[in-house]
């Protein structure tokens, strides 16, 4: 098995996990942002489909500390929901499952899916 480092910078705010479905959730801009990022450092590599076998993330997240936020509105999140939201986001979208409502923005992003 040969090994790859794939490395991309995503500005914004990073997909939160939701106790919702997440694939119709609000933070659908976010998951896109960052599945066009993941992609375009994927095939600068030249790789094809997905990737198979252990995965390992570095995330890093830049943002106001917890006590000096303005109000609630501004929260990036905590650990758990950021590595659950970028980890999900990363993943294959839900082909089978018809319970699950897709956002219509990402309906949209074929070349993401």
């Amino acid at each position: 098995m040969t090994n790859h480092t794939i490395s991309f910078t995503v500005n914004g705010t990073p997909p939160k996990k939701s106790t919702g479905p997440f694939w119709g959730n609000k933070d659908v801009k976010n998951i896109i942002n960052l599945r066009k990022k993941a992609l375009e450092a994927r095939n600068e590599l030249e790789l094809e489909g997905p990737l198979k076998g252990p995965v390992k993330l570095e995330l890093k997240v830049h943002a106001e500390n917890i006590f000096n936020r303005k109000d609630t509105s501004d929260y990036v999140g905590d650990l758990d929901s950021l590595i659950a939201g970028v980890m999900e986001s990363l993943q294959a979208a839900p082909t089978t499952d018809k319970t699950i409502k897709i956002n219509p923005l990402l309906k949209e992003n074929n070349e993401i899916n």
